[in-house]
């Protein structure tokens, strides 16, 4: 009779364990980013040395209020070259502004904060005509790919 208590209590603690281990091995869901961008372009096709008009939509989804500082907007891009999609190359530009005065916006909770800004092509990345795509990034949160063409227009 002992000797089927122990088995039984064995057999319960070994499902416990396994149970446990189950549910310690899961990997925890990733934490949603508290902001959205929505990146969008007037023009999608442009001449070469011009710039891209961008537009620039930040909607709050997590904290009460969301601060961040007009500056920090349009700071932090990354872009890439697509090339004939076989071979591409990638970027990437960031400034600081050391001297700058703050300008803070605050965005509530489910709200949208728009911007627009004209990203300058004139560095030597955009170079060749073909297909680019760009986005921002805001607060460690990147917003979407914006798919934009260069051609010659000369």
């Amino acid at each position: 009779m002992i000797a089927r208590l122990s088995l039984v209590l064995i057999v319960g603690l070994l499902v416990v364990n396994a149970a446990s281990a189950q549910t310690i091995e899961q990997p925890a869901p990733a934490a949603k980013p508290s902001i959205e961008i929505k990146l969008n372009a007037t023009s999608l096709m442009v001449c070469l040395g011009t710039s891209v008009p961008m537009e620039l939509e930040l909607t709050n989804r997590g904290a009460e209020e969301f601060k961040v500082d007009k500056f920090d907007l349009w700071n932090e891009f990354r872009y890439g070259f697509l090339g004939d999609r076989k071979m591409g190359r990638g970027g990437g530009m960031g400034s600081s502004c050391g001297d700058c005065r703050p300008d803070p916006i605050f965005v509530r909770h489910d709200e949208t904060y728009k911007s627009s800004f004209r990203f300058d092509l004139n560095h030597d990345f955009f170079k060749d005509a073909g297909k680019y795509t760009i986005k921002v990034v805001i607060a460690g949160v990147e917003s979407n790919d914006l798919e934009f063409e260069l051609f010659s227009c000369q």
